[in-house]
């Protein structure tokens, strides 16, 4: 009994111990880029919950309720308003502490809330392991490539909607889980039905786990339940995304300019490959990782009865069959079904080292040397973020440089992907965000010319996009004066390049590097 006792200590020591270092990896560095720099669509989500928060009063007290429509409410409102919450007791608290605060203090507290988020996903995944394998040692391998995950690490790093649809999607499949094994007990219905309707509110693709989280019920026969369950995601998607009801027919209009401007050719992301989600998933885990949970997935439906991993396979194969589809490649898409990927590769490691217990040590030895590569391998893009996350982002280093290189006559082209490009408080700056969309004319937009400008500063991610395949082949002129542009810059005696804030590669933040040059025949 006491070593039993001593067993489960140990446990519990390691797992607080992995959680612990995980949430050090989320949270190192967290205030990256601010004030100056956001990164993706960060701004979507916080700057309606400062709004709100400081607004709410007064929009309920005019009833200027149209004012809570965030913008780009079809791709989901809950995160919006989730965080207005967070936004609302921080700024009370620290109000009645008398502590002052300011704008940047609640965007580092918000990333703080979704770095809190992404490290829920490891114990909730962890427990959802435990609960389908009964496996303690798998567990902790679950537990592991949780908490070290690059990707889930660089998502907890700013505010997006990926990371709550992720925690919200094992939490259904959890709630799913035990309704079906304690049998039809209303309280996981009810509590499934709340989670899903809470991912739909986040984003309206996560729809498409429908067919595998009605998997249980129909496999129980229980149509009833499973009515309950559609009602009850209604309603919390109704409640989580209201506008979209209430407005239904802008919201289907919304959908359709969505689906029409999204389903032409983008420049940034275009890619026809069967096989992109496949490599996306390999490259997210790691292709040793990703093959054994091939391998798990396999073992898991011969090996145990309960029916409930189909839950796992079927939202995988769901996610990759509907994103494979798309003309774009975006790896944090599939993000909600990177936890099954990495329960089924800890079932499979699990699996191997419980049968090699009888084996000659000649044979442990070496299948432990072919495990400490993949894990190594696993392990080093970890690491390899604690050099790429650092106060500065090469966009905002690059616009305190410039701050005080350039004089006031001075004349500035930017080349970003960003709107809110911290170039654009330079002054004497022409700022171009690079446009996309074919559907919005992006084949049109070509470079201005450059020997009209002293400087010029280029970020890296929308120099590569013209250089896309795809792109280029169907728009070679298009390539080829964005391309003799950057050929202007790099091989000309006209322009020298004077400096560059620059990543180690590979490059996982997905942050662009920036290169200033200067035009040498300007006056």
């Amino acid at each position: 009994m006491k070593s039993v006792l001593n067993i489960n200590k140990q446990l519990v020591l390691l797992f607080l111990i992995i959680g612990s270092i995980g949430l050090f990896f989320r949270l190192y560095h967290i205030e990256f880029g601010l004030p100056h720099s956001f990164h993706a669509d960060e701004p979507e989500i916080t700057e309606p919950a400062i709004k709100y928060t400081y607004e709410f009063f007064n929009i309920i007290r005019n009833n200027d309720w149209y004012k809570l429509i965030p913008v780009s409410f079809v791709y989901g409102t809950f995160p919006v308003y989730f965080f207005t919450v967070f936004t609302m007791a921080f700024s009370k608290s620290l109000n009645i502490l008398n502590v002052p605060f300011d704008k940047t203090s609640i965007f580092i507290f918000l990333r703080i809330v979704n770095s809190t988020v992404s490290f829920l996903i490891v114990p909730i995944g962890t427990l959802l392991y435990y609960k389908l394998f009964k496996d303690k040692l798998g567990a902790l391998i679950s537990a592991l490539f949780l908490a070290f995950n690059w990707k889930l690490i660089v998502l907890s790093h700013y505010v997006n909607n990926d990371t709550i649809l992720t925690l919200l999607t094992l939490l259904c499949v959890l709630m799913l889980f035990k309704y079906y094994e304690k049998g039809r007990d209303t309280k996981f219905t009810v509590l499934s039905g709340i989670f899903f309707g809470l991912a739909l509110g986040t984003k309206i693709t996560a729809l498409m786990s429908l067919p595998a989280f009605a998997l249980p019920f129909v496999l129980k026969k229980d149509y009833k339940s499973l009515l309950g369950f559609l009602l009850i995601s209604f309603g919390a998607f109704a409640a989580s995304n209201p506008f979209s009801v209430i407005l239904v027919g802008d919201f289907k209009n919304r959908i359709i300019e969505m689906l029409f401007r999204e389903g032409g050719l983008v420049f940034d992301s275009a890619d026809y490959s069967v096989t992109k989600y496949i490599s996306a998933l390999a490259g997210l885990t790691t292709t040793g990782v990703f093959l054994a949970s091939m391998f798990g997935g396999v073992l898991a439906i011969k090996k145990y009865n309960n029916k409930t991993t189909l839950i796992l396979i079927l939202n995988i194969i769901i996610y990759l069959i509907f994103f494979t589809i798309q003309s774009r490649k975006i790896d944090r898409w599939i993000i909600p079904v990177l936890p099954f990927i990495i329960i089924f590769s800890s079932y499979f490691f699990s699996w191997i080292i419980h049968s090699l217990k009888p084996y000659h040590k000649l044979k442990i030895a070496t299948v432990t040397l072919f495990f400490g590569i993949i894990l190594s391998h696993y392990f080093y893009f970890t690491l390899l973020l604690l050099s790429q996350y650092q106060k500065d982002t090469p966009k905002s280093a690059a616009y305190l440089w410039m701050k005080d290189k350039v004089e006031i006559t001075d004349t500035v082209l930017a080349i970003t992907e960003e709107g809110l490009d911290p170039m654009n408080k330079i002054p004497g700056s022409t700022v171009i965000q690079f446009n996309v969309y074919e559907a919005d004319s992006a084949q049109y937009s070509y470079p201005p010319d450059a020997n009209l400008f002293k400087y010029i500063v280029i970020a890296s991610k929308p120099m590569s996009y013209y250089k896309n395949e795809v792109v280029k082949q169907k728009y070679p002129i298009y390539f080829k004066r964005w391309n003799e542009f950057e050929i202007s810059l790099f091989n000309s005696k006209d322009f020298e390049m004077i400096k560059e804030f620059t990543l180690t590669k590979p490059n996982l933040t997905n942050l662009s590097d920036v290169y200033i040059f200067k035009n040498l025949n300007a006056l």
